[in-house]
């Protein structure tokens, strides 16, 4: 089991201990809420995925199979990456 350890640090999301904005430059100014932000932060997901990352430990939840993790984040409904209108 290869584990992607995903938490809140200085008001962003770290991914193994690096920011967010080391993967996606300008995330949290840019993308943050939008629709292209969460395509971006899905296509993040399926590399570490393609990398042979199996679950997702985001911090305040259980353990997640990386692929269930992915369907969570892409529905509109249950996103914790909620898509500003």
């Amino acid at each position: 089991m290869n584990i992607l350890n995903i938490a809140i640090a200085c008001m962003t999301e770290t991914f193994n201990g690096t920011f967010i904005d080391h993967y996606i430059p300008n995330y949290e100014n840019k993308y943050y809420g939008t629709q292209e932000g969460k395509e971006l932060y899905i296509k993040l997901l399926q590399d570490f995925q393609s990398k042979g990352f199996t679950h997702v430990l985001y911090e305040g939840y259980e353990l997640m199979i990386i692929q269930d993790f992915i369907r969570v984040v892409a529905q509109p409904s249950t996103s914790p990456l909620q898509v500003e209108e």
